[in-house]
């Protein structure tokens, strides 16, 4: 089925409703922020644009920023005419005087062809024709004064004698080239080094009227220029940094939010999959830019440690320390001294770190899935509030989840001393008998709106097309199901008893041997090798290599060129291993089924080829994680999961590769699952009991912080697995995980229920 959404015409309505009020009550920057959600719901709404244009124009320090709603307009709408000319003044204030000119002599062509000629009368507002080509002529005589200043200025470049100076430039000294003019008459001393400037008074002179001569004035204008910028936060300076983030309008004007009314100290409560990270990463590096922080700590629950890393270094450049890194493990105290840290809480909070990470200060502290802070008993609470800070993000999807006191101890963490007691909030704003329900509810909202942002997928116009999950459960053939077999009960009986084999290659092994045989076979290579092999271990090891060596097509590579043939759209085919991808490529090669394939052994460059050939002319994509490559895959619409990663917010990150903000085709997941495997363990626990391939982005972390444990996931499949013996015990091991996941997505949709009602659309940028 091929479709693409229309526009929901009856949100665009509403919002342009709520546009239209604040239009009219001159809530300018309310009404800039609508109707911008509006042209992202429908690009083409004449009615938002010319709006835009007006506010823009009038009521903003930047009129220039209303170019390019003007030349969408005037593609909607080519009987425009005046929008030549608008989008040519436009273009002169910005010094563009090459398309300024180009503009206005399309607007003159115009109006002679489309009125002169047919003595038609020409609108009363539009420019006439004798000011167009006035201001033509004044175009023209820029662009004339431009070329001659720069002839003198490339003759006074030669002319000038460089001289060397040090600047500090970050963290590391650079040498710097300064041109030196001629020293100013004076009857004070004058250092030999001195470089003499102009002094401006009142407004800086436009940059297309500048004396580009006086290469010191005009460096000058460039650092007033941005100096005026920086002044408000009206102008991100992180958007222009930011590598592979689709920022959206809510997300800019939430960070705008944080930074100028709420001074850096904010709860961020967008629904889950609204892109709270991207947020908060904004909010780090706009203060980094503006120099505004040196030091930066995100708390995280342990799960997602790896995930904060990733995204701060790849969308951000970024780079954090993290509890996961050597150094933590090596030098515990220089660690925490560090300026850039991700941590988990559960060990910052641990007794033998608490005191490291309280001893210092840190500019910025932002909080990850802060509803586990709710109690101010917990020493999870009182070490986000023992932390010596200027500015905290808070952020969660979900503030509340059992009563309205657990409000009270986020706000205390943001403003201490709002409050004087908790039964000072109670008696405010909890309804006596019923610590779930607001005394006054408009007295709460005007509090909560002073403190926390929360973004809506209905308030932001966010609407994802819906996927569909298909898990073939594959017969093992008798060959591939005796491998596999075998190196289970290899590691089964050495995995806590041979002080030889350490946990993480045993671990290795079992994810190898469910991914592949052929995946399996160059690790067990390289293990046959080892000095501590024993005889009867080296003998088990060469009989699999042997079954693998001999082993035809296995079952899941069957399906995969059946699956493969019926299909004509393009797929991404993801495996978790190198080997495992070589193997399908040549079980497409031998099919001659045509296949681009994106791996970590080839540079940046050959991936951006990769991947657009893969755009372009090929159907068939072979890869990994591409998780973190951020690239704008929204163009196909299948996955196949040749294998499952055990950690199911993985499993979730390859999804989101494909479902996402900009797709527009229903989205299609195969899972291949060989039975008698882990895989078939997990593929039961995540599609039958809590229906993870239905879920929106972002809720598999929700559910897992619900859970009673700290364990790494991998970690606890694995404990599982090793226990049992046969089908019937595994099957039975598993159950209560699964019990335990079940519950923990009931506790989420409860507390969801519960934070709709009491928020509702309240909190929007």
């Amino acid at each position: 089925m091929h479709w693409f959404f229309e526009p929901d015409y009856r949100e665009v309505e509403r919002v342009l409703k709520k546009a239209k009020t604040a239009f009219d009550k001159a809530n300018w920057r309310k009404a800039l922020s609508l109707y911008e959600q509006v042209l992202s719901m429908d690009a083409n709404n004449k009615e938002a644009l010319n709006r835009l244009i007006y506010i823009f124009l009038n009521h903003t320090r930047a009129p220039a920023l209303a170019l390019p709603y003007v030349e969408r307009l005037y593609k909607l709408d080519r009987r425009r005419f005046d929008l030549l000319c608008l989008s040519g003044g436009l273009y002169f204030k910005r010094g563009n005087l090459y398309k300024a000119k180009n503009k206005i002599q399309a607007y003159i062509k115009k109006i002679q062809r489309h009125y002169l000629e047919e003595d038609r009368k020409r609108p009363n507002e539009w420019p006439s024709l004798n000011e167009a080509k006035d201001f033509l002529a004044k175009i023209e005589e820029a662009i004339k004064r431009q070329k001659e200043t720069s002839a003198k200025t490339k003759k006074k470049l030669k002319e000038v004698k460089p001289t060397k100076a040090t600047v500090r430039a970050g963290r590391e000294e650079k040498q710097i080239t300064s041109v030196e003019s001629p020293r100013p008459a004076s009857v004070l001393p004058v250092h030999k080094d001195a470089v003499s400037v102009k002094v401006y008074y009142g407004n800086m002179p436009e940059i297309s009227n500048f004396d580009y001569t006086d290469l010191n004035a005009y460096f000058l204008y460039l650092q007033y220029h941005k100096l005026m910028l920086l002044r408000e936060f009206d102008h991100l300076l992180c958007l222009e940094t930011l590598k592979n983030v689709e920022h959206l309008w809510y997300q800019v004007e939430t960070v705008r939010k944080v930074l100028r009314y709420f001074h850096g100290r904010a709860i961020l409560a967008d629904e889950v999959g609204l892109g709270k990270t991207i947020e908060a990463g904004m909010v780090i590096k706009e203060y980094l830019l503006r120099k505004m922080i040196k030091s930066v700590l995100i708390l995280v629950p342990p799960t997602l440690v790896e995930q904060w890393k990733r995204e701060m270094a790849e969308k951000f450049e970024l780079d954090f320390v993290t509890t996961d890194d050597q150094l933590f493990q090596k030098d515990p105290k220089a660690f925490w001294l560090q300026p850039f840290i991700i941590a988990s809480i559960n060990i910052a909070k641990h007794k033998h770190y608490h005191d490291m990470v309280t001893s210092r200060s840190y500019d910025l502290v932002v909080v990850d899935e802060v509803h586990h802070l709710k109690n101010r008993h917990t020493l999870s609470w009182k070490l986000v509030n023992q932390l010596e800070k200027r500015f905290i993000l808070l952020l969660t999807a979900t503030p509340v989840q059992n009563n309205l006191v657990e409000l009270y101890n986020l706000i205390t963490l943001l403003k201490p001393g709002l409050f004087k007691t908790e039964m000072a909030f109670k008696q405010a704003y909890v309804k006596r008998g019923n610590p779930k329900i607001p005394l006054n509810p408009e007295k709460l909202r005007a509090l909560l709106r002073e403190v926390m942002i929360r973004n809506t997928r209905s308030q932001v116009g966010i609407h994802l097309p819906p996927r569909y999950a298909t898990t073939f459960y594959l017969d093992p053939k008798p060959d591939e199901a005796e491998i596999y077999h075998t190196i289970t009960k290899f590691i089964q009986e050495r995995y806590d008893t041979h002080p030889k084999f350490n946990k993480m290659t045993l671990n290795l092994l079992q994810m190898e041997a469910e991914s592949s045989p052929f995946c399996l076979q160059a690790t067990l290579a390289k293990i046959w090798q080892e000095d501590y092999l024993e005889e009867k271990d080296k003998k088990v090891l060469q009989e699999i290599l042997q079954r693998i060596e001999f082993l035809e097509t296995p079952s899941k590579g069957e399906k995969l060129l059946e699956l493969l043939s019926a299909n004509k759209e393009k797929v991404i085919i993801f495996s978790q291993f190198y080997h495992t991808q070589a193997y399908i490529a040549n079980v497409l090669q031998a099919a001659n089924i045509p296949f681009a394939w994106l791996h970590g052994r080839i540079q940046a460059e050959e991936k951006r080829v990769v991947l657009q050939r893969f755009q372009e002319k090929i159907n068939v994509l072979i890869t990994g994680q591409i998780g973190g490559e951020g690239q704008n895959l929204q163009f196909c619409n299948t996955i196949v999961n040749y294998d499952l990663p055990w950690n199911p917010m993985k499993i979730e990150q390859r999804i989101g590769r494909i479902h996402r903000i900009g797709q527009t085709k229903e989205v299609f997941i195969f899972n291949f699952c060989v039975k008698g495997t882990i895989e078939e363990q997990i593929i039961r626990i995540l599609d039958e009991k809590i229906n993870l391939f239905q879920m929106v982005m972002g809720e598999i972390d929700m559910i897992l912080g619900n859970m009673d444990t700290d364990r790494d996931f991998t970690n606890l499949i694995m404990s599982l697995w090793i226990t049992a013996k046969t089908p019937e015990e595994r099957a039975k091991v598993f159950e209560p995980l699964a019990e335990e996941m079940l519950k923990a997505k009931k506790i989420y949709e409860k507390v969801k229920a519960y934070d709709t009602m009491l928020f509702r659309e309240d909190y929007e940028v």
